[in-house]
């Protein structure tokens, strides 16, 4: 049962969007190639918050402080991480956000 569950939750799902395959990937690709997007990163922009928040649920899980980011807005959040990809480019979008996430807490944002 439990292997079947597995692979249940492994499987992609014929009814998901495109869309949203495209988007699961994006914490792969480097930092350069995110920045050259259009329009702030694009699918890059949605991939961030996502992890951003699941970088907020690991905390609150641990039982350490939650809701990093409280202070800040969308745009701040996402400034953040261009700021960590534009100081080393070839670094995989999903280290930038933990980087930009873990600043963040370190100053109370």
């Amino acid at each position: 049962m439990r292997a079947l569950l597995v692979l249940a939750l492994t499987l992609p799902m014929p009814s998901q969007p495109a869309r949203a395959q495209t988007i699961a990937v994006f914490g792969a690709q480097t930092c350069q190639n995110w920045l050259a997007e259009p329009g702030a990163g694009g699918l890059g922009r949605y991939w961030v918050m996502g992890a951003w928040s699941g970088l907020n649920l690991g905390s609150v899980l641990r039982h350490d402080s939650a809701d990093t980011g409280h202070s800040l807005s969308a745009d701040d959040m996402i400034g953040l991480v261009q700021n960590a990809c534009q100081q080393q480019p070839a670094m995989p979008l999903s280290q930038a956000t933990a980087q930009a996430w873990t600043r963040a807490r370190a100053t109370g944002q």
